[in-house]
């Protein structure tokens, strides 16, 4: 029994590892500035999220000595819940605000996953019928695929069970002592694997459970700040908990 469950360990983080290498994390790709009809277009994409999944962004133009310059007139995709993808866009009509841009200034994109409403009860629910399902509804990865491992294990489980029952059979039956030995061996075998499988799966649910519950057990659970991927950092906002991207633009 105990090189059983020491097996079943082992499974068991081999699937741990290979779920946690599959969550990606979300990413904010370098912004391309274009200037159009006397607006200034602000082109970013954010890669990597699922379609649950939107972002709070917000935008801080400075000049060259640190001033903040008034942007009232940005419209686009900035404020809240603005969903991931491609090409999206923030348009600055600085003439409407006044702004000369004869020097240099500075743009600074702050991106913040926004929060999601979601019910502990209902995330451990799903995760008890399906495990990962609780979690990726959370936007934490395609944990899902644990699900699909986990009643896996139990299908053969349950196989090799009646396999080794069906093998035990066939061993009762009069025959050569030989035979009958490589038949038992072979019955215990299939036990022994059928019985790996399932401690696997009570595994596989019993670690869903907890990381579900762990995951929404903090005000901030279902908040994660992009924190990959950013080619340019230059610092980071303390009171918001978010990159800062930098970068500047010259006339």
């Amino acid at each position: 029994m105990g090189s059983i469950r020491r097996y079943a360990l082992i499974a068991l983080l081999v699937l741990a590892g290979i779920f946690c290498s599959a969550q990606s994390e979300s990413v904010i790709t370098d912004p391309v500035l274009k200037l159009k009809d006397d607006k200034i277009h602000i082109v970013y994409d954010i890669l990597n999220s699922d379609s649950s999944e939107f972002f709070n962004i917000r935008l801080e133009i400075t000049d060259s000595a640190g001033n903040v310059i008034d942007a009232h007139t940005l419209n686009g995709d900035i404020g809240s819940k603005i969903q991931g993808g491609n090409e999206k866009c923030i348009i600055w009509n600085f003439q409407a605000d006044e702004v000369r841009i004869d020097g240099d200034f500075y743009i600074q994109i702050y991106a913040v996953t926004a929060p999601r409403e979601y019910s502990r009860a209902s995330l451990m629910l799903q995760s008890a019928l399906f495990p990962g399902l609780g979690l990726s509804r959370l936007g934490r990865g395609p944990h899902w695929i644990k699900g699909f491992a986990g009643y896996g294990c139990i299908a053969g489980s349950v196989l090799l069970n009646r396999m080794a029952v069906s093998t035990y059979e066939d061993y009762k039956v009069p025959g050569s002592a030989k035979n009958a030995s490589e038949l038992l061996d072979k019955s215990n075998m299939q036990d022994n694997i059928s019985e790996v499988l399932a401690f696997t799966a009570l595994g596989i649910w019993i670690t869903d459970l907890v990381w579900t519950f762990i995951a929404t057990s903090g005000k901030d659970a279902g908040n994660k700040e992009i924190t990959d991927g950013l080619s340019v950092v230059t610092s980071f906002d303390p009171n918001l908990r978010a990159p800062l991207l930098s970068f500047q633009y010259k006339f």
